[in-house]
């Protein structure tokens, strides 16, 4: 069981930097979210960020700061079960805690360690003499000019090729 604490205690349990964007994109990848899940992920990416990718909340507190965040009602079982599901998906582990007088603690969450893709690509290319180029893919502007005259042919009549 781990000693719940201040956030500098805390830090104590990160698995190294906590990369934001990486556990959002993670969460992402590995599950189809609802809207109100998609909020509370980024609701926990910001918690996690003061202790480098650990935090300590109660669920009554956590549903507390998503209704002043986000202005919506969110049930105390809905929080439950999105916590144990980051858990199985692997992004987050769930840690009872207790106090330093040993009574009991809200949990600690500890976010596993991702590197977002946009960082290890950054990364890559930052490790080779040139970098690599990936092209970079645009709509151009004339492929959806609106008509504004009549087609003078119909579109389903055979060419004729005598």
């Amino acid at each position: 069981m781990l000693v719940n604490g201040k956030m500098e205690e805390l830090k104590k349990y990160s698995k190294n930097t906590y990369d934001k964007q990486a556990f959002v994109e993670q969460v992402k990848n590995n599950w189809d979210l609802t809207d109100l899940q998609i909020r509370m992920t980024y609701l926990i990416s910001d918690l996690a960020v003061q202790a480098d990718g650990v935090f300590s909340i109660a669920y009554n507190t956590f549903v507390n700061m998503f209704e002043r965040r986000f202005s919506m009602k969110i049930s105390l079982s809905s929080v439950r079960r999105f916590f144990s599901l980051l858990s199985k998906i692997g992004v987050l582990s769930v840690n009872p805690a207790k106090r330093k007088n040993n009574k009991q603690s809200a949990n600690i969450y500890i976010v596993e360690n991702f590197k977002s893709e946009i960082a290890v690509e950054k990364k890559l290319n930052e490790n080779h003499e040139h970098p690599v180029e990936q092209p970079y893919e645009h709509l151009e502007e004339h492929h959806n000019i609106p008509l504004t005259k009549p087609l003078t042919k119909p579109l389903n009549k055979k060419p004729n090729f005598n």
